[in-house]
């Protein structure tokens, strides 16, 4: 699992699945590792000393070619070792995994129960046979001869208070330093719920629209239950809701606030957060339960492509939210794209220079009005299992030596679509001033930690090597995300 916008949090869908995995499979033993944090040589090392006869790797479309590698050089040592890939990636591309990597199996969506029946298969027989798996929902897998076989899609777990807890036990939590925008350390992430109603055109959220109900919910107390045990019995202080909005739910969002702040833990709490709807009231209560900042997927300042992605709000509700959260104390953070595609009755759209330059403009004047604390800046890439990846491909907006080089992504080119009108000199001179403005809101000290300035001076200093290297006509490899 990638850092959540370069913050160093646990791999918590890793931890799921061994949790889940330790209760409902018996007799199995189980091992985790952050292969992210700790890179290949450390992670083969630790795959040398458990030895296990199952291996499961996890990984999202930026890391998947490193995935691939570790794969391929556990298989060639150990070539016995049965190997299952899943994640976002896995679940958007099954076969790209299978081609490329010599994973036995591929998990798609959720893979707690799935997973569970693949072990339980294994444990009994002592290998995986292609007729072993062939009446397991949710996977796709090689035949006897290397066909690739899928089989029919696996259910969601409805009833989100039925999993067990993430693993906590299986790494050491003090690795992770946390997201960069923090008040109390240590911090934790969590999710209050799974899923997203909406269909972003950029979200690569294959995983959750495989079956339904798209979005599903934990009980108010089962998240309190979570944040005591993890506040009681590993010292966290703060935790990051990392669910993808936390008002999907207004009234259960109302509950969970109260359930918090009744516990009286003392601890403090971020969320992504829908800019509509949110009302007074819940602003309030989120407050007096301890949370201290809201990040807001605003996306683009142009108002044709809130519509274009489907976004479903307005600027004016975005602002009136903010004055709600802004209202009760609560710091917010603005989350942007630059350079957003989409299609209008079948014909290609893009944010040109100029568009994108009113993004950050609009930023700036959300900012300078003190209804923005903080801003994050990503550039509009189309990750497979997005509907955006398909509108890549068929308009041939993907650079050709980026096509399937999936970790080039992340460090080789800050840019992996060229559109139509737009040049590469202007796309980084709009990139830069976003960033900049991000830079100006640190040194006014609106919260940032001074621990993490030397990665924003890290990142100016690639932006401008990019710059500098795209004038000459060469590439040098950039740091990309949100800042």
């Amino acid at each position: 699992m990638a850092p959540y916008w370069g913050a160093a949090l646990p791999p918590l869908g890793i931890l799921y699945l061994a949790g889940y995995l330790e209760k409902a499979v018996p007799g199995l033993q189980t091992k985790a590792t952050d292969g992210l944090l700790h890179g290949m040589d450390h992670t083969l090392a630790e795959i040398r000393e458990f030895r296990p006869d199952v291996l499961c790797v996890s990984f999202y479309t930026g890391s998947a070619l490193g995935a691939y590698a570790l794969i391929n050089r556990a298989k060639e040592e150990f070539p016995m070792m049965e190997v299952i890939a899943g994640g976002p990636h896995a679940t958007a591309v099954p076969e790209d995994v299978l081609t490329r990597s010599a994973a036995n199996v591929v998990v798609r969506g959720e893979g707690e129960v799935v997973l569970a029946r693949i072990l339980e298969r294994q444990l009994a027989r002592g290998t995986l046979e292609p007729a072993d798996l062939a009446g397991i929902a949710g996977i796709v897998y090689r035949g006897l001869l290397g066909q690739i076989h899928q089989t029919s899609t696996a259910p969601h777990v409805i009833d989100l208070d039925q999993l067990p807890y993430p693993a906590w036990h299986l790494l050491p939590l003090s690795d992770y330093h946390g997201y960069h925008l923090c008040k109390q350390s240590p911090e934790y992430p969590i999710l209050f719920s799974r899923g997203c109603p909406f269909d972003c055109v950029f979200c690569p959220n294959e995983h959750w629209n495989l079956s339904t109900p798209r979005v599903r919910f934990r009980s108010a107390r089962n998240i309190a239950d979570e944040m005591e045990i993890l506040h009681k019995d590993y010292g966290i202080r703060e935790f990051h809701n990392l669910a993808d909005e936390l008002n999907n739910h207004p009234r259960l969002a109302l509950e969970t606030c109260d359930e918090i702040r009744r516990r009286k833990l003392g601890v403090t709490w971020k969320t992504l957060l829908r800019p509509e709807p949110v009302t007074e009231e819940l602003a309030r209560h989120m407050a007096e339960s301890g949370c201290w900042l809201a990040s807001l997927g605003i996306e683009t300042g142009n108002a044709e492509t809130l519509v274009g992605v489907r976004k479903h709000f307005t600027h004016a509700q975005v602002e009136e939210t903010c004055r709600l959260l802004k209202q009760y104390g609560i710091k917010v953070q603005g989350l942007f794209m630059l350079f957003n595609v989409w299609e209008q009755d079948g014909e290609l759209r893009v944010e040109d220079a100029a568009m994108s330059k009113k993004t950050v403009e609009y930023a700036a004047r959300l900012l300078d009005r003190r209804l923005l604390d903080h801003t994050g800046w990503s550039i509009t890439a189309p990750y497979p299992g997005s509907e955006l990846h398909e509108i890549a491909c068929r308009h041939g907006l993907i650079k050709p030596e980026l096509a399937d080089q999936w970790d080039d992504w992340t460090v080789r080119d800050l840019f992996v679509m060229q559109l139509p009108g737009v040049s590469q000199r202007e796309q980084i001179r709009v990139y830069r001033s976003s960033f900049l403005l991000s830079g100006k809101t640190s040194i006014e000290g609106r919260g940032i930690r001074l621990s993490d300035l030397a990665l924003s001076a890290k990142t100016g200093m690639a932006i401008a090597r990019y710059e500098l290297s795209t004038m000459l006509g060469r590439r040098q490899p950039p740091t990309r995300g949100r800042q």
